[in-house]
């Protein structure tokens, strides 16, 4: 069964969600300094670092995701 490119993409955007959650739930466990200054900063303006931190994100997530994803239609495409 042959995979299509919308899923593929989906499936690239899942191991992109994947990885970032990882990676940060590492970061908060594993790195204490920039955990700890992170609170801070959210106890002096929580509105604008919270914007700052789900943007960034979001915008990790598509980038990886769209890179992850077109390596799998690359890969899709070059097994033909």
């Amino acid at each position: 069964m042959e995979k299509t490119k919308v899923s593929r993409l989906k499936e690239g955007f899942l191991y992109a969600l994947l990885f970032i959650g990882f990676n940060i739930i590492k970061k908060l466990i594993f790195d204490y300094g920039e955990t700890s200054q992170l609170f801070n900063e959210l106890s002096h303006a929580p509105r604008y670092v919270l914007g700052v931190l789900i943007l960034t994100i979001v915008v990790v997530w598509l980038f990886i995701g769209l890179i992850i994803g077109g390596v799998l239609i690359i890969s899709d495409v070059s097994k033909r």
